[in-house]
């Protein structure tokens, strides 16, 4: 259980990542993804009742391809640009600089948390579920799944639709919770 207090998480300490998956006849030829964002923060504020709020806030510019698994042959450089150049152009971190997922009231079972909240993204803010757990360190590892269509994002395709992103993408958490100050 974690005592009543002001808790960070996020860079250089934490990872948050998004990992993608194909789909489609052509799926073979792609690669599945691994993004990570480069700049980020949680705040976690618990009070003296225990009723806890989360802010997680992500650089929609600072994502970048970490893996590329799968395929036929390695993703190459220019590949990666391109892909990267297409991600920006779905995230519009110019004109949507901020992700942010906000919880209220987490439930927790032992070290298990689940956070009922909503995601922006896009401007567009739908709820999300993130579950997840804390060791007694200290220690969080959480995970939500993001329906991409559902903030009106149509996922990536190429050749006709042979080759396409699968809706959903999986963002993960680990890092540590550390007492603010």
């Amino acid at each position: 259980m974690v005592q009543q207090g002001t808790y960070r998480m996020g860079t250089p300490e934490g990872r948050l990542t998004a990992r993608t998956s194909r789909s489609g006849l052509g799926a073979r030829a792609g690669h599945d993804l691994v993004l990570e964002a480069g700049e980020w923060v949680a705040v976690v504020s618990v009070d003296h009742e225990g009723s806890a709020t989360i802010e997680v806030t992500v650089d929609a510019s600072s994502l970048t391809i970490r893996e590329a698994l799968g395929g036929l042959k390695p993703m190459t450089s220019a590949d990666r640009k391109t892909t990267e150049k297409n991600m920006r152009k779905v995230l519009q971190p110019d004109k949507y600089p901020r992700v942010i997922f906000t919880a209220a009231t987490p439930t927790t079972q032992g070290s298990a948390v689940t956070a009922e909240g909503e995601l922006t993204l896009l401007d567009v803010t739908q709820p999300l579920t993130v579950s997840g757990t804390v060791s007694t360190d200290g220690q969080v590892q959480a995970e939500a799944t993001v329906t991409q269509s559902r903030w009106g994002i149509t996922p990536f395709s190429a050749f006709f639709g042979a080759l396409r992103l699968a809706d959903d993408v999986v963002i993960t958490v680990e890092a540590p919770l550390q007492p603010e100050g």
